[in-house]
């Protein structure tokens, strides 16, 4: 019988985000703590539907945040209101997803 799928809960999440910055680089994870804020639920439209993930961290006006349903780490501009404007399907591990606020990476 296949699992039934359930949110992410907050707890869980920052289990997962402690465990993968410890894969981290000191680069990503001073990246990360610099922008790092309490997470929070943000509303996103996933295939025409309502519904919400958790943001992380926030960097000029874009989101860093966790696609539960997909199982990785994305990056969307936020609307003043604080919605995620761009549902992405990225399974990045935070380790992957944080090299684009490295600054010698970019």
């Amino acid at each position: 019988m296949a699992e039934v799928w359930k949110p992410i809960t907050e707890d869980e999440l920052l289990d997962l985000v402690r465990a993968q910055l410890k894969e981290c680089t000191p680069e990503q994870v001073a990246a990360f703590e610099k922008h790092r804020v309490p997470p929070y639920a943000a509303p996103i439209t996933r295939n025409g539907a309502r519904e919400s993930v958790f943001v992380l961290a926030v960097k000029n006006g874009e989101a860093l945040y966790y696609e539960d349903v997909e199982d990785g780490f994305n990056f969307s501009p936020l609307s003043p209101s604080g919605e995620i404007l761009e549902h992405w399907c990225n399974q990045d591990e935070l380790k992957h997803a944080l090299w684009r606020w490295v600054p010698s990476a970019s």
